[in-house]
């Protein structure tokens, strides 16, 4: 009874151990994407120069221990943290999945970027059930073009 114990104990710890190792490698992947595909940095919604507003919001993408992290910035007492689900590349654009914990409800989003070494556009964005804000470059709610993002650092 003793032997099927230990085993038992050695085998949970080498999934344990296996289960972590992977997880840190799929974290340490996301981020070796986000650096791969020039996501990590600081993004200008309007101009790098004028300060964050509504208007001019910022999204900064981070490398924090084992995430990647979105932090926005549309001004004072409107910055938020969120964690990145996913990022992939898809048929030549940036695709980026976050949970906002932060939304009333929660929320996980799903967008894409096209983009450039200086600049990146959304071609589409959605919730996890497919209801679209911007769909093929354009903001739904208004018509009007999807702007160019600004890399800042």
């Amino acid at each position: 009874m003793r032997k099927v114990f230990v085993s038992a104990a050695i085998c949970a710890l080498l999934a344990f151990a296996y289960i972590g190792g992977a997880g840190s490698a799929a974290a340490a992947t996301m981020a070796e994407k986000a650096r791969d595909l020039g996501l990590l940095g600081r993004w200008a919604l309007g101009s790098c120069e004028e300060p964050a507003s509504v208007s001019n919001g910022f999204y900064t993408y981070v490398v924090s221990g084992r995430e990647v992290l979105l932090h926005r910035d549309y001004g004072p007492n409107q910055k938020d943290s969120s964690r990145v689900l996913r990022i992939e590349e898809v048929g030549g654009l940036i695709e980026v999945e976050v949970r906002f914990g932060s939304t009333n409800p929660p929320q996980t989003r799903i967008w894409a970027y096209k983009s450039d070494d200086y600049r990146m556009r959304v071609k589409y964005n959605h919730d996890k059930y497919g209801s679209y804000t911007v769909n093929d470059f354009i903001i739904l709610s208004s018509g009007q073009p999807t702007p160019w993002n600004m890399r800042c650092e």
